[in-house]
């Protein structure tokens, strides 16, 4: 986590889906269309 902290790592986020919408997320998953972390938003 110290590279996280400092900046010199920095997670690319390409979706994020609410909760409700796990299925769907899922699914874009296995499509292999992401290029980066999808995710999920628990409210």
């Amino acid at each position: 986590l110290p590279r996280l902290r400092d900046g010199r790592l920095k997670p690319v986020i390409d979706r994020v889906f609410d909760w409700k919408r796990a299925a769907e997320a899922h699914a874009y998953l296995e499509s292999n269309r992401s290029m980066g972390k999808v995710v999920l938003r628990v409210n």
